[in-house]
């Protein structure tokens, strides 16, 4: 028998997908998806297109970095629907090996920093993106400074500055 879903948001992304959804749950009266990263833009697709939903504002785009655990990244999306004034988040998961997910900017303008942020900071690649390259740290910067097994004092930068502490100090 299968769980009754309580959140007309999740049965419609399950019934559209429903080999794609592989959580889901609501947490202060606020729907929650974790999808397959092969359905990621088809899922977009409806929140954004679907009538019921209009999900037309990404308010967010970022990831978590789940050291340890397989797959270890997580890319987050947070939309927002002004018609009907409502909020999902929908999360995937992305291997390290395989750190690519598509792109999302061609529906929503604004997702286009957000997405060069992720990949800035944590090295997570989007398909198709137009224009992915670093945002935040210089074009020369080695690594991916919000993984945590990025070094906590930096790659031996801080010691050129003596106006910035050492950890310690």
């Amino acid at each position: 028998m299968a769980q009754a879903i309580d959140n007309d948001i999740i049965a419609k992304v399950v019934a559209a997908f429903p080999q794609g959804v592989t959580a889901h749950k609501v947490f202060a009266d606020e729907p929650y998806i974790t999808v397959d990263k092969a359905v990621l833009r088809d899922v977009c697709r409806l929140l954004k297109d679907d009538p019921s939903m209009e999900f037309d504002y990404p308010v967010e785009v970022t990831a978590v970095d789940y050291l340890g655990e397989t797959p270890r990244f997580e890319v987050i999306h947070v939309l927002w629907s002004m018609r009907h004034r409502r909020r999902v988040t929908l999360k995937t998961r992305v291997a390290e090996d395989d750190c690519e997910v598509d792109t999302v900017c061609d529906m929503w303008r604004g997702a286009d920093f957000m997405e060069r942020e992720v990949f800035d900071l944590y090295g997570i690649r989007f398909a198709g993106h137009p224009d992915l390259r670093r945002i935040m740290m210089t074009d020369d910067f080695e690594g991916y400074p919000l993984r945590k097994d990025y070094p906590i004092e930096g790659d031996g930068w801080r010691e050129n500055y003596d106006f910035i502490p050492m950890i310690g100090d």
